[in-house]
């Protein structure tokens, strides 16, 4: 499991509005997930979180948790016996920049993918994603140029 892009860069001077997704690569059987997105609630503010496709229509989940700092979202498949394989998005986060520049990893530490004939945990790698908040600028040369009559003494 791992979030795209990664380093998602948010350029304050364009938006301070950033979209991630956590996607799942070669899963086998999936039938539910538990998720935790852990991040710097000094820099960001998850502003919206969205169900991706992967798991299909029909889903039930848990209440969300989304607190400065954490995201927390479960769900599993509901009157369906079987799992979904392949890859596909999860969820998608959108992130939005609190006004100063930084750094921020965003773990996925303590989530997990179920599988469905026993619910039991499917042995998994998280890739943590990363999101670096810049005030970019631009700064373009500065040319002067100068016309006109210097200053002389009369006498």
């Amino acid at each position: 499991m791992f979030l795209n892009p990664t380093p998602l860069e948010i350029d304050t001077t364009i938006s301070p509005i950033g979209v991630v997704s956590l996607e799942v690569a070669d899963g086998v059987d999936i039938f539910a997930f538990d998720l935790f997105v852990q991040y710097d609630p000094a820099l960001l503010t998850v502003s919206q979180v969205t169900l991706g496709g992967f798991l299909g229509e029909g889903l039930f989940c848990m209440d969300m948790v989304n607190e400065p700092g954490l995201v927390h979202y479960s769900c599993t498949r509901f009157n369906v016996e079987t799992g979904i394989s392949g890859s596909g998005v999860l969820l998608e986060l959108t992130l939005e920049a609190l006004g100063q520049a930084g750094d921020t990893i965003l773990s996925l530490a303590n989530s997990q993918l179920f599988e469905s004939q026993d619910a039991f945990q499917v042995d998994l790698t998280l890739e943590d994603g990363a999101v670096s908040v810049r005030p970019y600028r631009t700064y373009l040369p500065l040319i002067i140029t100068a016309k006109g009559q210097g200053m002389g003494a009369q006498q």
